[in-house]
């Protein structure tokens, strides 16, 4: 490229990673720098390709690709058509307006640019509500004992809707989220979500935000509990390495399992290699499974010992 075409890519870019990378890859489509450095890019980078889409004929485009942005779980193409209720012709027909932006990994449809997908989230907050309802109407129906119902607490945080979302979080819902996640952090995240809606509306609920303040403290409480540490200890101080690990599976909660692993992982000696590995890979994969946000006092001390 020119040293003049140079200067046009960097003052689109600034030298930002994620923008080079979106612009390389449209240069793939268009093999044309010339085509590229045309477009109306007034504001920003994305803005002539997120309205060509948004301006296009078929009305599943805006919405298909508004889904994407705002839904914080998984997304297939087979639930996005459940959510939005069209058939597999509409979904090909609205999808191909947009499908450039997508990635699909494992089934799981998303953006391929991070910034992007920032820049779509800012520029569509006018059907934010209205996506955030249909996501909302898709996981009214299935049970709470799925890993998807977890999200439905976060979106009537996000609309206001109070009642529905203490009704979600009832006293037997939060038990059924607790055995069915086996996590400490995932609970207190929807108990938050109720905490909050109940300091918001204190004079409507009372009885409801003393319970999750009951059980913010207990959790908070819980956080600090070393049941398993001293047993998992005393196995290894005796040499019984393999004990310690067959108890540190039996572990229910994740986080507490967790460090379970990591100490066995500190203080084993002479394990065997395929019980290492074993030991490595749970770490790795509860690691990326823990919102540890929500469990601050016990993430900062699984942190020391990692």
């Amino acid at each position: 490229i020119s040293e003049n075409e140079f200067k046009q890519i960097y003052s689109l870019t600034k030298g930002i990673a994620a923008k080079i990378d979106y612009v390389v890859k449209k240069f793939r489509l268009e093999q044309s720098w010339a085509k590229i450095l045309d477009y109306d890019h007034a504001k920003d980078l994305y803005e002539a390709d997120l309205r060509r889409v948004i301006t296009s004929e078929n009305i599943n485009t805006k919405k298909i690709l508004a889904l994407v942005a705002y839904s914080e779980m998984p997304l297939t193409e087979s639930v996005i058509k459940e959510i939005l209720h069209i058939g597999d012709e509409e979904y090909g027909l609205g999808i191909k307006e947009c499908d450039t932006f997508f990635v699909v990994t494992n089934d799981i449809v998303s953006f391929e640019n991070a910034l992007f997908h920032k820049f779509v989230r800012d520029s569509l907050s006018d059907i934010k509500q209205d996506v955030e309802l249909l996501i909302a109407e898709h996981l009214e129906k299935l049970s709470v004992e799925t890993k998807e119902y977890l999200y439905l607490p976060a979106l009537y945080s996000s609309l206001n809707k109070t009642s529905a979302l203490l009704s979600c979080l009832n006293p037997e819902n939060i038990h059924k989220i607790l055995i069915s996640t086996g996590s400490q952090a995932s609970l207190n995240e929807q108990c938050e979500y109720g905490y909050k809606a109940c300091e918001a509306h204190s004079d409507m609920v009372l009885g409801d935000q003393f319970r999750f303040a009951l059980n913010k403290s207990t959790f908070r409480e819980l956080e600090k509990n070393e049941l398993w540490d001293s047993e998992i200890e005393a196995l290894l101080a005796v040499g019984e390495n393999e004990k310690a690990f067959t108890l540190a599976k039996e572990v229910y909660i994740k986080e507490e399992r967790l460090k379970s692993l990591i100490i066995i992982a500190r203080r084993a000696t002479n394990l065997p290699k395929e019980i290492l590995e074993d030991i490595k890979h749970s770490i790795k994969e509860l690691c990326s499974s823990i919102n540890f946000k929500y469990i601050p006092d016990k993430a900062f001390e699984l942190a020391k010992l990692l």
